[in-house]
């Protein structure tokens, strides 16, 4: 079952709308599919959906996480397990399972499911044909593609609400290094020892609180300094996603905003978060990387060309600039539109309507990760200067500003 511990810090901050939306499309539709960029908040926002939504299913809300799951063929008897199902072997897991939530009223949250699309897919199709009052909600980097499903894109977080997210972070971080110091000075110093005649005994009550000041001192600065300034170009080169300016409020502990701010300037490596309960959700690296794994050779080979372009760009702008004989026009029509279904490029907010001329955007984040990638194939160079020729020449399409 589904449950408050499931919420991560900040899992509502922003959402409110993308929350009622979701319950909206769960009202209207059997399978609702929550797409959006890696680390957007995809999870949270689905949980908070539920939890809010639970009263509607009677016989509860069952949350599944698929990250660790490899094997499709496991899927029905995963989520049998979870609901705690008896298991038979008279007819195929997925007969068995669609059999058993015939009679139910339920909603399932498949959290993560772009590396088994084809299996949740059937999975979803059965359900929604023999079980009437079952409602799927899955979280995926791209639809499932199933007929009659309704899917939603979660947007990057505004400006208010990630700098909103990022002095949240910064507070709870600044407590529990003050709470971890304290603990720390009461066992090191734990007031009972006996002092000799004529020395002075330091006080552990305030010894305690100087080693907290200096933890909590990092929950404040962007809010007593006054450097909201910082804070919001923080935010905007963090792309607005939930997963990054947590990460990267961590970083307050040992540093300034202003060295925070420097250090992105120069990439994300070094944003992590080593006590997160996913695997690939412990750095930034790892939360694109997963969607890179998922890539085929030539999507991957477009993403790391793409990375050169710093603005908008449509698809023949794309082809224009990194067309060659190992990645054809076609190729990249194709590529760039798949790209997009696996949340790695944006549409721009002011794309025109026609097909052959919208306009997309590669997302800061992703951009230093096709970047790196760029670099190890030995292409940065010719890549760059293929895109300078482009970019001082005639720009005939409605993508560049």
């Amino acid at each position: 079952m589904i449950s408050s511990s499931d919420l991560t810090l900040g899992g509502l901050t922003g959402r409110a709308a993308e929350t009622a939306a979701i319950r909206r499309a769960l009202s209207q539709s059997r399978l609702v599919t929550v797409t959006g960029l890696p680390g957007v908040g995809k999870t949270a926002t689905c949980i908070a959906a539920a939890m809010s939504a639970g009263g509607r299913y009677r016989d509860g809300v069952t949350l599944i996480r698929l990250d660790a799951l490899t094997d499709e063929a496991l899927l029905p008897h995963s989520i049998a397990a979870a609901m705690l199902l008896p298991d038979t072997f008279d007819a195929s897991p997925l007969t068995t399972l669609t059999d058993q939530l015939r009679a139910r009223q339920v909603l399932i949250v498949l959290d993560t499911c772009e590396h088994l699309l084809g299996a949740c897919a059937a999975l979803a199709s059965a359900i929604g044909e023999i079980c009437p009052d079952v409602r799927i909600l899955a979280t995926s980097r791209e639809p499932l593609r199933v007929p009659g499903e309704e899917v939603l894109t979660l947007l990057p977080l505004s400006q208010r609400d990630s700098v909103r997210l990022f002095n949240q972070h910064a507070a709870a971080w600044g407590a529990a290094l003050a709470r971890k110091d304290a603990g720390l000075s009461e066992r090191t110093d734990p007031g009972k020892q006996r002092t000799e005649p004529g020395t002075q005994r330091t006080d552990p009550g305030k010894r305690s609180t100087d080693a907290g000041k200096r933890s909590t001192d990092a929950g404040k600065r962007s809010t007593d300094l006054g450097e909201q300034s910082t804070v919001q170009a923080i935010c905007g080169r963090l792309d607005g996603l939930p997963l990054a300016i947590g990460m990267a409020a961590r970083q307050l502990a040992t540093g300034s905003l202003d060295a925070l701010l420097a250090g992105l300037e120069g990439g994300y490596d070094f944003l992590s978060d080593p006590a997160a309960p996913v695997a690939r959700h412990r750095t930034l690296q790892a939360a694109i990387g997963w969607s890179h794994q998922l890539c085929t050779p030539a999507e991957r080979l477009l993403w790391a060309r793409l990375a050169v372009f710093d603005g908008s760009f449509s698809i023949k702008d794309c082809q224009e600039v990194c067309a060659t004989t190992h990645l054809a026009d076609e190729t990249i029509a194709v590529g760039v539109t798949m790209l997009a279904d696996r949340s790695l490029l944006l549409r721009a907010a002011d794309s025109p309507d026609n097909g052959s001329q919208a306009c997309f955007m590669m997302p800061s984040t992703i951009r230093a990760y096709g970047l790196a990638m760029l670099r190890r194939l030995a292409e940065d160079e010719e890549m760059r200067r293929r895109y300078r020729n482009w970019r001082s020449g005639p720009r005939r399409d409605a993508c560049w500003h």
